[in-house]
């Protein structure tokens, strides 16, 4: 009984704080416009528009209509809950014996996550485009973990995942991420001659029709051209290059201003440090740790004693392709080392034996990377790397719960972790409130 109180604490707390914030939340942008549809078309007529002529998430967009159109409540109640699924099963995607340890840290790491960021299109048509079907993804992954765990999965919970399936797969980023890492689980069941699951077909099937869908879809071919000339005018003559430093630069710009890739990436490496005795490594490790420090929580600090370094961070919030010079290649060249360093670390820290977290980072970076094919690649990217996020926060578990396993934290440095991801968690709190 204690210990399923101290599970269920952290997310009644966390619906207390969700619940406040929605209170404050108010409709705008494209809620407004979502809100007025119904009004001079119906719901069939505007789906065949809609698919014609600007997108292939004919699943998402009635729900879409209906709350926009509605009383706010509806949407403030039924999005925190979602909300709340959505953590509760990422967070049990790593935590399979509830260390309720683990559990307040994966709270505590959702409170730092910047949420305004899904406010950029309204927060009605943002929620339901991107933490919605990443919620449904993940909980879609229920009966694969149960096989894992040699649980049952009861008929209701399979009907669910399904439908969770069919509404995550209409969202582009979401399709690729379950269709990617239920290829990897058949992969892992061939290799090890586990029995095949029929739902892991099932899920692959539903991923390809999606992917099917969007990518013959004639509305979507359509709204790329519109939004060419709307946002970026110039990205028709951009070539290979200059599109892979849309996919890059702008996602790490956006990471850095942001405090949980820096958690994912200090404790990456203090990890690491510990499990290595080559002391070249080690000197490497102590840089990348300056390194993340020096382009987060120490740049205040930086651009007030080096005004020079007030330069490489213009660079890195650029709302376009820079020139070609020396402050730009900098630029790329810190960004890709961020990225492959991390996926180099988290491979020496896993090993070969569970290269799932490396997957989950490839696949994280991937679906925010996939926007520099989209020309609202830099206007978007603040929703679009909302994946990335949620997955980073699954890559900080694994680790902190690899740390448990080990036992590398003692009482000390496990108060230092509470104190700082808790003093996190207030300041981000804090400043939602103000600019709610």
């Amino acid at each position: 009984m204690k210990k399923a109180l101290k599970i269920i604490l952290p997310y009644l707390l966390l619906f207390i704080i969700l619940f406040t914030y929605h209170l404050l939340m108010k409709k705008s942008c494209d809620d407004l416009i979502f809100g007025k549809v119904l009004s001079n078309t119906t719901l069939i007529n505007n789906l065949i528009f809609r698919y014609n002529n600007w997108t292939s998430r004919i699943i998402i967009e009635p729900f879409l209509l209906l709350f926009a159109s509605a009383n706010m409540h509806l949407w403030r109640v039924i999005d925190v809950l979602i909300f709340i699924l959505g953590i509760a099963y990422l967070i049990k995607f790593v935590n399979k014996n509830n260390n309720y340890k683990l559990t307040i840290i994966g709270v505590l790491l959702f409170l730092i996550y910047p949420l305004c960021e899904l406010s950029s299109a309204g927060w009605i048509a943002t929620t339901l485009n991107y933490s919605w079907p990443f919620a449904f993804g993940i909980f879609s992954f229920v009966p694969l973990i149960n096989n894992e765990n040699n649980k049952k999965t009861n008929t209701i919970i399979y009907i669910l995942c399904i439908l969770s399936l069919i509404y995550a797969t209409n969202q582009e980023q979401a399709c690729a991420l379950i269709f990617g890492f239920n290829i990897l689980y058949l992969v892992d069941c061939i290799i090890k001659k586990k029995e095949i699951s029929k739902y892991n077909i099932t899920a692959i099937i539903i991923s390809i029709l999606s992917l099917i869908f969007i990518f013959t879809c004639p509305g979507n071919s359509v709204r790329f051209a519109a939004e060419i000339n709307n946002w970026l005018p110039e990205y028709s003559n951009y070539s290979i290059i200059h599109k892979i430093y849309l996919g890059i630069v702008p996602i790490i710009n956006l990471l850095l201003g942001d405090n949980i890739f820096a958690i994912f990436y200090v404790l990456l490496n203090i990890n690491v440090i510990t499990k290595t005795k080559n002391l070249s490594l080690k000197v490497i490790l102590y840089f990348n740790i300056i390194l993340i420090l020096s382009l987060t929580v120490l740049r205040p600090v930086l651009l007030q004693l080096y005004p020079r370094f007030n330069g490489l961070i213009e660079v890195f919030s650029l709302p376009k392709v820079p020139s070609l010079n020396r402050l730009s290649l900098i630029v790329v060249m810190l960004s890709s080392y961020l990225i492959i360093s991390s996926i180099y670390l988290l491979y020496k820290l896993f090993t070969i034996k569970k290269l799932l977290p490396v997957f989950i980072f490839i696949g994280g970076f991937l679906s925010s990377f996939i926007t520099c094919l989209s020309p609202t690649v830099i206007i978007s990217i603040t929703r679009t790397s909302y994946f990335f996020y949620m997955l980073l926060i699954i890559l900080i578990l694994f680790i902190i719960e690899k740390m448990y396993e080990e036992k590398k934290i003692n009482n000390k440095n496990e108060l230092l972790l509470f104190v700082i991801l808790f003093a996190l968690a207030i300041y981000n709190c804090i400043n939602i409130f103000l600019v709610i």
